[in-house]
């Protein structure tokens, strides 16, 4: 596999879509009120579908995608039981869904700048992750 901006870009939106599985995996098993847990396995789905575009994608070209490091998924584990610690209301539930959301928003728009150049899939698989992050914070505000 080459080393182009988007490869690069490519792998680090697998990598941020997984990391958005697991953590609405691991807020959604917290989650009493059912209708929230509902939109929160909805974008679950849709982390899901543009992982796998992601590695799809990759492993046309060749390369096996990354997994992110022990060490961010130990910490997204022990951020969400700290978050959660007073309890799970729909609230605070609502509260770490739209913050992970923003700090994955952020960077990916980091990681969209600095890779310029990446082909026009790959750039819009980055814009999809964003809207649908943005409209996911959106969801959760009903919550607050």
């Amino acid at each position: 596999m080459t080393n182009s901006q988007g490869d690069r870009l490519l792998e680090e939106i697998y990598k941020s879509a997984k990391m958005g599985m697991q953590a609405t995996k691991l807020v959604s098993e917290k989650t009493e009120n059912h209708h929230q847990r509902s939109v929160i396995d909805q974008q679950h789905s849709v982390y899901h579908r543009i992982a796998e575009s992601a590695g799809e994608r990759l492993a046309k070209k060749g390369a096996l995608p990354g997994e992110n490091n022990i060490l961010d998924q130990a910490t997204l584990w022990g951020s969400i039981q700290m978050n959660t610690l007073t309890g799970a209301t729909p609230t605070k539930i609502s509260e770490i869904m739209i913050n992970g959301c923003n700090m994955g928003i952020v960077e990916m728009r980091k990681k969209m700048n600095d890779c310029s150049d990446a082909d026009d899939f790959t750039r819009k698989l980055g814009t999809d992750f964003i809207e649908h992050s943005e409209h996911h914070m959106n969801d959760m505000k009903e919550y607050l």
